[in-house]
């Protein structure tokens, strides 16, 4: 985790301004800041309730026209009466944007590499052993779509996308496995979201 925490940030402050003002939203010297936040709160007959927070934030700069370099971050927190799971993750990006000038659609595509912790707690007394348990995982993502522009700084993007992950259970804490050794998921779907081009 600590490795890969200074890619993003080393992209960022290497960078160099442009020179010039850039003219249109994926134009070189242009920043796209986006992201994605979520607060769910679920219950049941039982009464047991389950609540969920999610920030994914991420900033890209773009190097040359069309072509964008950044980061990602995320964080995830869910907990009900039986246990909760804490996760941290950081990562890079790349994207590149097709077409030039003021235009209403950015066609795209996207990758991103990233590196996740994990840590699941219950409590014994609720599941019969008490679970404490470490896990990291890599994820990488690939994915294309369009960014439509309904405002000079703003776009919504809808995308396909493939997910690849690999979580390795690291630390139990002397508790029963979750996971096993390791964990192999991926998956595909589609996703939407808002960016603000910054030019």
């Amino acid at each position: 985790m600590k490795k890969l925490w200074f890619i993003p940030m080393l992209l960022i402050l290497v960078l160099p301004e442009a020179a010039q003002a850039q003219s249109y939203p994926v134009d070189r010297g242009s920043w796209i800041i986006g992201g994605s936040a979520s607060f769910t709160s679920q219950g049941g007959d039982d009464g047991d309730r389950t609540t969920s927070v999610m920030l994914n934030p991420s900033a890209q700069f773009f190097v040359l026209p069309g072509l964008a370099v950044g980061g990602t971050l995320s964080f995830s927190y869910t907990s009900d009466d039986l246990f909760s799971t804490t996760g941290l993750g950081i990562g890079s990006a790349v994207s590149y944007y097709f077409g030039r000038g003021e235009r209403t659609v950015y066609p795209f595509v996207s990758a991103s590499l990233s590196i996740r912790d994990f840590s699941f707690k219950a409590d014994g007394d609720q599941v019969g052993s008490n679970i404490d348990v470490s896990i990291t995982g890599t994820t990488f993502d690939l994915s294309g779509g369009v960014a439509l522009m309904v405002a000079k700084n703003v776009g919504l993007t809808g995308e396909i996308f493939y997910l690849q992950q690999n979580l390795r259970e690291t630390d139990n804490g002397g508790s029963e496995t979750l996971i096993g050794t390791d964990l192999d998921i991926d998956r595909f779907g589609l996703r939407f979201g808002i960016a603000a081009f910054v030019f």
